[in-house]
């Protein structure tokens, strides 16, 4: 018997089918479509099934946004790596030189990004060379913003999580508590550093309270006062995404 069933979380409305199987636990499965199919007693309640998906919850987004980048809804505009295009970074953009040179490599003054390569018609090559040099730069900065922040958690017996950086397509960051990981979107790079910043605030509260309740934004404002007007900033910076 299967019954089309939703569920009201902290910030979602979740459709599942449920089907009533003489299983003895509670199974959960998300296909490669993105649906949802719960498999329980006959003999459980409702709200015993409830309770186990909320339980479920951060695990469940998590899974739905990996089958959205999947699908690669979210296309980044095509760049072509010639002189006087625009790149962004921390909020700032700048200008692309490219420099015919015996030596590659990439530097930037916060003005100009010079790109020093053998052959500058060679797009492949001016193209990995700069996902290379931004995905080194959001390493390195990402990880510098995790180590100031991350202190103020271990009073509360939080480990140092590792930072995962990938496409995403609806959130700017996303908390794997049992994994003890941080996973931040790729375009986060482009945003002024006091954003960044909240963003890992932001996950690493989950550590603590892994929802959106009262007292997760309580720790949050203890952290970081300001945190509603960097998230205003954000979100003007990005409108399909949340956290």
């Amino acid at each position: 018997m299967k019954e089309e069933m939703e569920i009201k979380l902290s910030e979602n409305i979740l459709k599942f089918t449920l089907e009533r199987k003489n299983v003895k636990h509670i199974n959960l499965r998300i296909k490669s479509d993105g649906s949802i199919f719960v498999s329980a007693n006959l003999e459980l309640s409702i709200e015993a099934i409830e309770n186990f998906i909320r339980k479920k919850e951060h695990l469940i987004l998590n899974h739905l946004e990996k089958v959205e980048d999947d699908k690669n809804i979210y296309k980044e505009s095509d760049k072509r790596y010639i002189p006087g295009e625009t790149f962004i970074f921390l909020g700032r953009a700048v200008r692309l030189k490219v420099i015919k040179s015996l030596e590659e490599y990439i530097k930037t003054d916060g003005v100009y990004i010079y790109l020093y390569i053998k052959n500058p018609d060679n797009f492949n090559k001016k193209k990995n060379m700069m996902e290379s040099y931004y995905a080194d730069f959001s390493k390195k900065i990402f990880g510098e913003i995790l180590e100031n922040i991350y202190p103020k958690f271990k009073k509360y017996g939080v480990n140092l999580p590792k930072i995962k950086i990938r496409k995403m397509t609806k959130r700017w960051g996303s908390c794997l508590y049992k994994k003890e990981a941080i996973i931040l979107n790729k375009k986060l790079i482009e945003i002024d550093r006091e954003c960044i910043e909240y963003v890992v605030l932001h996950e690493l509260s989950h550590f603590v309270h892994p929802n959106h309740s009262k007292d997760f934004y309580n720790l949050v404002t203890v952290f970081m006062p300001d945190w509603k007007k960097r998230k205003a900033r954000l979100e003007e910076q990005g409108k399909y995404l949340k956290l």
